[in-house]
């Protein structure tokens, strides 16, 4: 129980690292004549329509690229702002608010118990990496807006950095992968693995992490041999709309 407890404490600060067309007239002079203010007022209205139409296409179009580039590299692992993410590793409940996020930045709280971890990810297309983490913050609302990196990124990640995950370093092991959690079965999951090996202790912890698309984290395992071997899963059991 002991070994759990140390390991579900490992986890915790593991973890806490989505027209009209053209309008023709077809009558004759004859009928031109007999109503010029109703062509008049047919040809302005024809002009809206098609003034309307073609800013919609523009917006829908500025729209469409937005969400492109949202969903591009490792920014398609994001999850959604103010939502909270409950995960479950045996009897213990894990919670992880999604505070706030920007082009480069997600801000989020993970809580357990009384314990309660701020913690800032820069989060691009590129990368993402933990650049700010705070134990038991006076205030958890969002600072991102203007937030600068001033400490050295840790929990690195890249996609592509690919390989084996037998090493210290997060390398990609899969990226197409079909995982089921107790909240739903997801595609194209992003597994993600490293490999720390203790020379004092002759021990290897093997983290694996996996991320679907739009969700974000949905599930980590860490596995430790030698004497004390063990396996613990922590899988993502609900989404709620974040408690202000």
């Amino acid at each position: 129980m002991k070994v759990k407890l140390f390991m579900l404490f490992l986890i915790i600060g593991l973890l806490a690292g989505c027209g009209a067309g053209n309008v023709t007239s077809s009558v004759n002079g004859e009928g031109e004549n007999a109503n010029p203010a109703g062509s008049e007022e047919t040809a302005e209205t024809a002009d809206a329509v098609q003034e309307e139409t073609n800013e919609t296409v523009e917006s829908s179009e500025e729209e469409q690229v937005l969400v492109e580039n949202e969903q591009n590299g490792f920014k398609k692992y994001r999850a959604p702002s103010n939502v909270t993410k409950v995960f479950k590793q045996d009897e213990f409940e894990i919670y992880h608010d999604i505070i706030d996020q920007n082009e480069n930045f997600v801000q989020e709280l993970t809580r357990f118990g009384d314990a309660v971890t701020l913690n800032i990810f820069k989060w691009t297309e590129e990368e993402m990496s933990n650049v700010y983490k705070e134990e038991n913050p006076q205030s958890t609302q969002s600072m991102i807006s203007n937030f600068q990196t001033v400490e050295s990124p840790s929990d690195a990640m890249s996609l592509t950095r690919t390989g084996m995950g037998d090493g210290p370093e997060w390398e990609v092991i899969a990226q197409n992968e079909e995982i089921t959690v107790p909240y739903a079965a997801y595609t194209e999951v992003l597994v993600m693995k490293q490999t720390i090996s203790s020379e004092a202790s002759d021990q290897k912890t093997v983290t694996t992490r996996y991320y679907a698309p739009n969700v974000g984290l949905i599930k980590e395992t860490i596995e430790t041999d030698g004497e004390n071997a063990t396996v613990i899963n922590t899988e993502l059991s609900n989404i709620t709309e974040l408690a202000r």
